[in-house]
């Protein structure tokens, strides 16, 4: 971040900003576990030594400075020659989007915390896995060049996460639109105006939350409503803000693991969930191939801690959570985390430009920081395949600096 004295201006990083809404909430988390003796998490209080809490956040400050490092030594800086798409492939977008909704809709599946499957062997349910809706979003909204095909591109998406139950999509939309238009000089005299359309949002936050919670329940607008009208509006307007506060931390849950970590390094060791390496789009098909079973740590977690046999959702080991997993062995997924990110940071900054790298560095905060190590492993995959692909009849002309 920035400060140009001739125009009066910040110049925002969204990657920085990131990292500091994930720190100060961890932090936050921290400090309030370490008071209350323990923390809730997913709605279930757990007992927490301040030992293993202070272990936990150190960790997770061992892992953003890792990332930081990476970040600068990778950053191409801000090019105008970044990557860019045509209005065809914007529209084309739009009409994936679209078919992603409509197949959602009428098959009522992929809302999030649904134990409704798609359809066997249906041809659209293996289309939809391999050109995967969300994550082109995230690629190519980024550099499109029509402002009206990413505005059109984002409404359709939003449309499609309120539907599927998930409120994480506003802050990814946010993201791609500081990615999209960084540098992005944001003039003081405006500074008002985004401090009063943020008091607006966490205003809001009661019958959002409530709205996540309809969809996923089939509920009606009323409802939502009624639900906030019967808690009361301010005492719902508190348990919003701490769920979302304990939905960007995931410290508590790394001092679960720090706890647990014998027990669950000799689940590890009995195969009772995955390797780290075997998150993502081609190890799973692989493990279907094979007719293996595929249980992850974030899926395993909901079963060991919170006691739900057949869980339809996920939680947040957190990057540094599988240093307590591994143990010694955890040197070779500091090296497999390191080539993953070195690797995708490389050819995207060399190729693509700041703004993909920018949407990329982004998200290795808001996936592989938390844990998510599949997300960010099929995001860097089709960033990578998508740049190649757009490139490669140029035989992929480096960006320069000005």
């Amino acid at each position: 971040m920035r400060l140009h004295k001739s125009s009066r201006s910040l110049v925002v990083s969204p990657f920085l900003i990131m990292v500091l809404l994930y720190f100060v909430s961890n932090l936050y988390s921290a400090l309030g576990a370490i008071e209350d003796g323990g923390m809730m998490l997913e709605g279930v209080y757990f007992s927490l030594t301040p030992d293993s809490i202070i272990i936990a956040f150190c960790s997770q400050i061992a892992v953003i400075i890792f990332l930081v490092v990476l970040y600068y030594i990778f950053y191409p800086g801000d090019r105008e020659r970044s990557l860019q798409f045509g209005s065809a492939v914007g529209i084309w977008l739009a009409v994936l989007q679209i078919l992603y909704v409509c197949f959602n809709a009428y098959y009522g599946v992929n809302v999030a915390g649904s134990e409704k499957k798609e359809p066997a062997n249906s041809m659209l349910s293996y289309f939809f896995v391999f050109i995967p809706p969300d994550i082109l979003f995230c690629i190519i909204s980024v550099c499109i060049r029509s402002k009206k095909l990413m505005a059109a591109n984002i409404l359709i998406y939003l449309v499609s996460s309120i539907m599927r139950g998930w409120m994480g999509g506003l802050l990814i939309v946010v993201t791609i639109v500081a990615c999209r238009f960084h540098p992005m000089r944001v003039k003081l005299r405006h500074a008002l105006g985004m401090i009063i359309l943020f008091g607006l949002t966490i205003l809001a936050l009661p019958y959002l939350v409530e709205a996540k919670w309809a969809v996923r329940t089939n509920g009606s607008i009323s409802s939502v409503v009624d639900q906030v009208s019967d808690i009361g509006y301010f005492e719902s307007l508190s348990a919003s803000v701490k769920y979302v506060g304990n939905r960007l931390q995931h410290v508590g849950h790394v001092a679960l693991l720090v706890e647990n970590s014998s027990s669950i390094s000799s689940d590890y060791d009995l195969n009772k969930f995955q390797p780290y390496w075997m998150d993502g789009l081609p190890q799973y098909a692989l493990l279907k191939i094979l007719n293996s079973e595929n249980v992850r740590l974030n899926t395993y977690m909901v079963s060991k801690f919170f006691g739900l046999a057949n869980p339809t959702w996920n939680t947040n080991p957190g990057m540094a959570g599988w240093f307590f997993v591994l143990g010694g062995g955890a040197i070779f997924y500091i090296l497999y985390v390191f080539l993953l990110l070195g690797f995708s940071f490389y050819f995207i900054a060399r190729y693509a430009g700041g703004k993909l790298f920018l949407m990329l560095a982004c998200f290795s905060i808001y996936y592989l920081f938390h844990g998510w190590i599949a997300s960010y492993f099929n995001l860097a995959l089709y960033s990578v395949l998508v740049c190649f692909m757009a490139r490669s009849r140029f035989k992929l002309p480096a960006i320069k600096a000005d």
